[in-house]
């Protein structure tokens, strides 16, 4: 995320037309005016395995992973087009 500010501060202080950005947002996420050119996606972290403590110790491909649905998958390929 701080990549992507970072580049828009850039592009504005150049007059280069900023970047649009696509962003998942648990609904713990904080929305902040630095997604103001994100198209902002609600998606539902959810664990693949339940116990924590083993889940910590496992990398981070399989710790959790987002769950979305048709709907949302649909909003993600029109943000893309």
């Amino acid at each position: 995320m701080s990549c992507f500010i970072a580049e828009n501060q850039a592009r504005s202080q150049t007059g280069r037309s900023q970047l649009s950005g696509i962003a998942l947002t648990f609904p713990e996420s904080e929305i902040t005016s630095e997604f103001a050119n994100m198209t902002m996606i609600p998606v539902i972290k959810r664990y693949v395995v339940a116990d924590e403590k083993r889940r910590l110790k496992l990398t981070g491909h399989y710790r959790d992973f987002w769950v979305v649905d048709e709907g949302t998958l649909q909003k993600v390929v029109d943000a893309i087009s």
